[in-house]
């Protein structure tokens, strides 16, 4: 259930959409951050990435500012506790 409350919520991370021709813009997308992945992995300096990189898409900048809302007060509570 939490892809479909993330699209409520106005997102939705790369990594979820199907990796099929009836989605072709994540399929796009999902490619060129592999071949980002394998080429930061190469790299002789800098931090290297975790096995796959995702993007998260936002529907607007609304949607945008109230997730990271809800994440930083979801911090703040878990530091409290």
């Amino acid at each position: 259930m939490e892809t479909p409350n993330n699209i409520q919520n106005g997102f939705i991370d790369s990594w979820r959409v199907p990796n099929r021709t009836d989605y072709d813009h994540f399929l796009r997308l999902n490619r060129r951050l592999e071949e980002l992945s394998i080429k930061l992995r190469r790299a002789d300096r800098g931090p290297k990435p975790p096995k796959t990189l995702s993007l998260r898409c936002y529907r607007d900048w609304g949607s945008y500012e109230r997730q990271v809302s809800r994440s930083l007060e979801a911090a703040v509570r878990w530091r409290r506790a």
